[in-house]
């Protein structure tokens, strides 16, 4: 890969580790949300600030700290390589606001009680976890946004599919092993779970930076048009990446397909509402995470023979179809087994669609994006992405707090998230149809090359979004 040469002992090495950090990250992605869900609607926070906490802050991050880690990660140059220094940078201070996180009752507590007496404990532990989830955010972009670059960088390209099957496979099945054994406990245990969490997330990012090496790279691609400095790298960024309609498509279809996933700020409550606790919820989530990781390797085989992009239609598409069950608990007040049976059924249509798409996502991304500048497009995906994050939080929030007063029944309010999920998802499927038209006028699974900033190619020029 590059100038590096592995063994296949070196391989199986590397694979090792990455899919060992990985699979940290997502047990830190799947347990601070969970916990700080339940904790903060157990502090009666309104709903604005739950979705404030949980996706407003890491879509005005997105918007912000990735694009500029991405572009200056793409041209340095260093020692350890380009991402890993990021990584390793970045680690330390995660981990630390991820412990404080742990102990923000008790800070909040303390702050009450020997500092400012004046104001309500419940407020004050609820600044103090705003501030601590901002700064663990902060760092956590920095590390989500190189460390999925990395995987460009140094697993060879003959063997990426099968890498990325398997780390899907590792992600999926880190978040059914918090779901089945610990997901009961975020309610009771909220200090010993971010602890838990910190430690290892700690450990496996030092060992991975220490153990991973990056090859030697060509020279760091210039500014358009010789620029230099701050200005000169912001306006090579702005007209490198949304200059064409057709990255544009590719923007909308994953911005639309990400504002849906605003509604899993409020999936236990969803669950909630409809007589589903969350000790059944969890081991039915892990259960189809155990099913969604034995499916994913074949998923990726269809994804590499029909391509991503046909894939990922076909998934939204069932993805869509299972959301539209949820619908039905506006209409009906279920019996606890009815309400079971049902949740099963939009899982067992939901888990193979997710599966799906989970497999074929990173793939997609990688056959439609320029390899020179892929952490520059995938950035920019992301400031695009995060603004659907950012309004959509707030506005699903608002959304919710409006129903519970015209439906003041315990919980009902979160029967309606599903008309969300199914727009958003709507949104994306549209788009998901339009890039592929222009796709196979570049080419399409024969001949397709990524367009170059300023080759429009007049077919997708003249079309509009």
């Amino acid at each position: 890969m590059g100038t590096l040469t592995y063994t296949k002992a070196g391989l199986a090495s590397l694979f090792v580790w990455l899919l060992w950090g990985d699979f940290c990250l997502i047990l830190v992605g799947t347990a601070v949300p969970a916990t700080l869900q339940v904790n903060l609607r157990e502090m009666s926070a309104p709903n604005w600030l739950l979705s404030c906490i949980l996706t407003t802050i890491p879509g005005i991050l997105n918007m912000t700290v990735c694009p500029v880690v991405s572009f200056w990660s793409d041209r340095y140059r260093g020692r350890w390589g380009r991402r890993i220094p990021f990584l390793f940078a970045a680690t330390i201070p995660l981990t630390l606001s991820l412990v404080l996180l742990g102990f923000s009752r008790q800070i909040g507590s303390w702050l009450q009680s020997a500092v400012l007496g004046g104001v309500s404990q419940a407020a004050l532990i609820l600044v103090v976890i705003g501030i601590l989830v901002f700064c663990f955010q902060f760092f956590n972009m920095v590390v989500s946004s190189v460390y999925y670059y990395l995987f460009n960088d140094v697993v060879p390209t003959e063997v990426l599919s099968r890498f990325m099957s398997l780390l899907r496979i590792v992600g999926v099945l880190s978040g059914a092993v918090f779901n089945w054994f610990f997901l009961r406990f975020v309610g009771t245990h909220m200090t010993e779970i971010f602890l838990v969490t910190a430690g290892l997330y700690c450990l496996a990012l030092l060992l991975m930076c220490w153990r991973v090496r990056e090859g030697e790279y060509p020279p760091a691609p210039a500014n358009a048009g010789g620029r230099t400095g701050l200005i000169g790298g912001v306006r090579t960024y702005f007209g490198e990446c949304f200059s064409l309609r057709f990255y544009w498509l590719f923007f909308l279809a994953n911005t639309c397909f990400i504002a849906h996933t605003v509604s899993a700020g409020f999936n236990l409550l969803q669950a909630r509402a409809v007589g589903i606790d969350l000790d059944y919820f969890g081991k039915v989530t892990a259960i189809s995470g155990v099913v969604a990781a034995v499916l994913l390797y074949p998923a990726g085989i269809l994804a590499d023979r029909f391509h991503p992009l046909r894939t990922l239609i076909i998934a939204t598409i069932a993805l869509m179809m299972s959301q539209v069950l949820w619908l039905a608990f506006l209409f009906f007040n279920p019996s606890a087994s009815a309400a079971h049976g049902l949740f099963i059924a939009i899982t067992a249509v939901a888990t193979p669609a997710s599966a799906l798409y989970l497999a074929a996502e990173l793939p997609f991304y990688m056959r439609i994006l320029p390899k020179d500048r892929f952490g520059q497009f995938c950035s920019a995906n992301a400031m695009v992405r995060s603004l659907a994050l950012v309004g959509g939080g707030l506005l699903l929030g608002l959304a919710i707090d409006q129903l519970a007063a015209v439906f003041p029944a315990k919980d009902y309010c979160y029967r309606f998230v599903a008309i969300w999920t199914v727009a958003c998802l709507a949104g994306s499927l549209f788009f998901l149809l339009r890039l592929h038209a222009a796709w196979k006028k570049l080419g399409g699974i024969a001949s397709y090359s990524p367009p170059e900033v300023g080759d429009v190619p007049s077919p997708v020029s003249q079309s509009s979004l």
